[in-house]
């Protein structure tokens, strides 16, 4: 009787996961798919054209169909917030394509069907969940909530345990109010460092501080304080400049959304043959659909916030990755945390480079976490589920690798080497999967072969010393004039010789943990990208590129050896190497990423005049700068015609002559016939004060000369 009354609780308790597993285990991604999906549906009902609108359908667009998917299979690929991103990226670059090509692209219908998909996916999700749930699957759904809150009496009272949540919060507070102080109206030579208020600099110092109390405080089995640590981090180093500007940086940014407004406004591609950005249109398709939806000056707002996304992307794409590898949650997350630090590229803005990275380290992370799955399942013997094992993974894998292929010209050739030395060094199957890929990317380039050989690709090929030598890491970084310049070289260089030397210290570690072929397969990664330079040199970002693609491996070795050194709290030397690696690190990194500001930074003053200008010239129109144009921002771009003006009169102490530019100016627009324009403001001559090639002065010399002169008229004033 003893015994029956004991197993009558077994019995219950083991039959409620049965019911359990029949709910909804993500109820707020479906409630998630609902809200999004019905914001969405609302606003372009109203024919809304503001920012929220533009974030709206943005997040519909590009978050929209990974929640849904997610919400409906939790225990598949999509159960995992990693994949979220880049499956809807991969889903909308593919289906903008599509309909392009067969002719029916139309951005409103598109944004009302993705919109109404996801939000029919999330009732139907959330009406099933609700029926299948019962009141143990309830509880048990509110116990990581309550938990991730829970701050226990012996926590409060040893302070290495709570440092690193106290470090956290106050870093992000610091972070937060700093950014509103600083104002950025009157950027020095020294960028957004001479802008930034100290109280930023108190959030960095405190964030550093959770860094390193963040490693010493994780295990293996739970590094949650590195992980809260590393998104403070990405918020600090890659959330300040769309908290300090009102646009975003980068003037070449604002061309891509003059392509989406084109393919929203003319619904077809007839400049494929033209413009290599038509040749390869599937992300400025997919922006098209927000463009249709809203304005071109909603992306404005999207791209500004556009690199933090694409950051925290790869953030957790690398954690998923890299887990793999090693069971210690510690290394997945330093490996993020060094990633995010060390990527002073600037290939992370409102562009199809940022699209195509995330895609390819999402490829690497479904090989490596699925075929190393499948390959150990070979090893114990073979299955009858080995098929369906791979099937999906395999979809999952050509799709992203399609849409990267239609969205970028030569990322697929930075991707392929290191797939096909790593299949057969890994032991992954299909083992023919790398082939298939390098098909399709050959193919698509050669029906694109004309476009591509216009644009002078390939024309280096065998030559690679100047591929490495191209204008992006030589003459264009560190011209003798402007000092300031060698301050961001000097610590881009350091902090790359960084990341290397922490990769070698680990190398050994790397090579215990994975044994001698698998070690050979990770260096051969880190290596493969730079074969790129063999056959291009990018223009100014050959090196640049081929140091982006090497650096989630390069961080590898590195997360080994900090996770290795973490607990290792009473020797002298892991006591005084964290602080000084993470301080280096983030005096370094600000360097690397704000004191170009002056140089990159867009005024929205100076968007707007572009905005004016080719609306008051849907013909077509001349615009002369003096600088770096935040060009190309309607549908109408490929009528107007931009011109940098130059310093053809330039005496040798860098003045200008200021009647000799003016009459050279007229000569030169003398025989056109259509209106002429000439621009002043702070992202057109900010440039070149920072090139050296004018000062102020001269400038507002210049713009006074104009003023007077009877042939030019004031059209447009800041604040008008």
């Amino acid at each position: 009787m003893t015994v029956i009354d004991l197993e009558a609780p077994v019995i219950e308790v083991t039959a409620a996961p049965s019911v359990i597993r029949r709910g909804n285990r993500h109820p707020w991604l479906a409630t998630t798919c609902v809200v999004l999906g019905t914001l969405c549906l609302t606003l372009i009902a109203w024919d809304q054209t503001g920012t929220f609108a533009a974030l709206t359908v943005g997040s519909t667009l590009f978050f929209g169909p990974g929640l849904a998917l997610a919400s409906w299979r939790p225990q598949s690929l999509a159960k995992s917030a990693w994949l979220v991103f880049p499956v809807s990226c991969a889903l909308i670059l593919l289906a903008t394509r599509l309909l392009l090509a067969l002719e029916l692209y139309r951005p409103r219908p598109i944004a009302v069907g993705v919109a109404t998909a996801v939000a029919a996916v999330g009732v139907a999700r959330l009406a099933y969940g609700f029926n299948a749930r019962t009141d143990l699957d309830r509880r048990n759904a509110q116990l990581p909530w309550r938990r991730l809150f829970e701050i226990s009496v012996d926590d409060v009272v040893r302070f290495r345990a709570t440092g690193w949540k106290v470090a956290c919060a106050g870093a992000l507070a610091a972070w937060f109010v700093g950014c509103q102080l600083t104002r950025t109206s009157d950027l020095t030579k020294l960028g957004l460092l001479g802008a930034l208020s100290p109280l930023w600099y108190v959030g960095l110092a405190l964030a550093a501080v959770a860094v390193v109390l963040g490693i010493r405080s994780s295990t293996a089995g739970n590094a949650r304080p590195l992980a809260a640590a590393t998104i403070v981090a990405l918020l600090v180093l890659h959330g300040t400049s769309p908290m300090v500007y009102e646009a975003a940086r980068y003037a070449w940014t604002y061309k891509h959304i003059g392509f989406a407004d084109y393919f929203a406004v003319y619904h077809d591609n007839n400049r494929a043959s033209v413009d290599i950005y038509n040749a390869f249109p599937a992300y400025f398709s997919s922006l098209g659909v927000v463009a249709g939806t809203v304005t071109s000056r909603g992306l404005v707002v999207l791209a500004r916030w556009w690199p933090l996304m694409i950051e925290a992307s790869c953030m957790l794409i690398i954690c998923r990755l890299f887990r793999s590898v090693k069971r210690d949650r510690r290394v997945p997350w330093a490996a993020a945390l060094l990633f995010l630090t060390a990527n002073w590229i600037g290939q992370d803005y409102f562009s199809p480079q940022s699209v195509s990275l995330v895609l390819a380290l999402t490829i690497y992370a479904i090989v490596f976490r699925q075929f190393e799955r499948t390959k150990r399942s070979d090893e114990d013997g073979p299955g009858p589920s080995r098929l369906s094992a791979n099937v999906w993974p395999v979809v999952a894998v050509l799709a992203c690798w399609v849409a990267i292929v239609v969205t970028h010209p030569l990322t697929p050739f930075l991707v392929l080497p290191g797939l096909l030395v790593g299949f057969p060094l890994f032991g992954f199957r299909p083992r023919l999967l790398p082939a298939v890929m390098a098909v399709i990317a050959l193919g698509y380039a050669w029906m694109q072969r004309g476009i591509v050989e216009d644009q002078g690709i390939g024309r280096h090929l065998g030559s690679v010393v100047e591929n490495v030598q191209s204008r992006g890491t030589t003459n264009g970084i560190v011209p003798t004039r402007v000092p300031e310049f060698d301050y961001y070289f000097m610590a881009a260089i350091a902090l790359s010789m960084l990341v290397l030397f922490l990769g070698a210290l680990g190398a050994r570690t790397l090579l215990r943990s994975t044994g001698r072929r698998s070690f050979v397969g990770w260096a051969c990664q880190a290596i493969s990208p730079t074969l790129f330079l063999v056959v291009e040199s990018y223009g100014q970002e050959g090196v640049l590129r081929a140091f982006l693609f090497s650096l989630p491996w390069l961080c590898l070795p590195g997360a080994m050896l900090i996770a290795r050194t973490a607990p290792a709290r009473r020797r002298r030397f892991a006591r005084v190497f964290l602080p000084l690696v993470v301080g280096a690190a983030a005096t370094l990194s600000i360097v690397a990423f704000f004191v170009r500001d002056l140089q990159f930074a867009v005024a929205p003053s100076d968007i707007e005049v572009i905005h004016q200008f080719e609306d008051a010239n849907p013909s077509g129109g001349l615009l002369i700068g003096t600088g770096v144009l935040p060009e190309e921002v309607t549908a109408t771009y490929f009528k107007q015609q931009y011109v940098v003006l130059a310093s053809p009169e330039r005496l040798v102490d860098g003045t200008i002559d200021t009647a000799s530019t003016l009459l050279l100016m007229k000569e030169q627009i003398v025989g056109y016939d259509r209106d002429v324009y000439l621009a002043f403001g702070p992202t057109l001559t900010n440039r070149s004060v920072f090139d050296g090639i004018f000062s102020k002065v001269d400038l507002v010399a210049l713009q006074r000369a104009v003023l007077a002169d009877s042939d030019w008229r004031l059209v447009f004033r800041d604040g008008q």
